[in-house]
């Protein structure tokens, strides 16, 4: 009988500690998914950015400006280089269902002589896993355009 009484209660133990664990792997959050954004940075006038020049690619709000961007990726540059390829991986969490999201670019150069900003703000699908927003060209500032001695 004793035995009986100890077989049942290490078999409730069993089932207990079985379903404590399959709870806990359900409980796990799976790892939020990533979309992951390619593409390359072109400069339309011929005139590249120095090497030490910054770029910056964001990602953000099609309506809202002044909200956080949802990603950013920065780049240092090592060289003057005409085309310049980026890659950046935003969580699917960031993303609202039923909003646009745009990509835009920007090149600060060493001391903040010059800069460079996409002529166009690229809208992209935040449904799709991976996006390609192809080649986004770079414009030169006015300011800088007119007073520089880059050129």
């Amino acid at each position: 009988m004793l035995r009986m009484i100890r077989a049942l209660a290490l078999a409730a133990l069993l089932a207990v500690l079985t379903g404590c664990a399959a709870q806990q792997t359900e409980n796990r959050e799976a790892p939020d998914p990533e979309i992951t954004i390619r593409g390359a940075l072109a400069f339309r006038e011929g005139i590249t950015p120095p090497p030490g020049s910054i770029a910056t690619v964001t990602v953000a709000d099609f309506a809202d400006s002044s909200a956080a961007p949802v990603g950013t990726t920065s780049i240092r540059l090592e060289r003057s280089n005409v085309m310049l390829a980026f890659e950046l991986g935003v969580p699917q969490s960031q993303f609202d269902a039923g909003r646009q999201y745009v990509v835009r670019a920007s090149v600060a150069a060493p001391r903040n002589e010059a800069r460079w900003n996409t002529d166009v703000a690229q809208i992209i699908d935040a449904t799709r896993e991976e996006v390609d927003v192809g080649v986004l060209l770079m414009t030169r500032s006015r300011d800088d355009a007119r007073d520089s001695d880059l050129d």
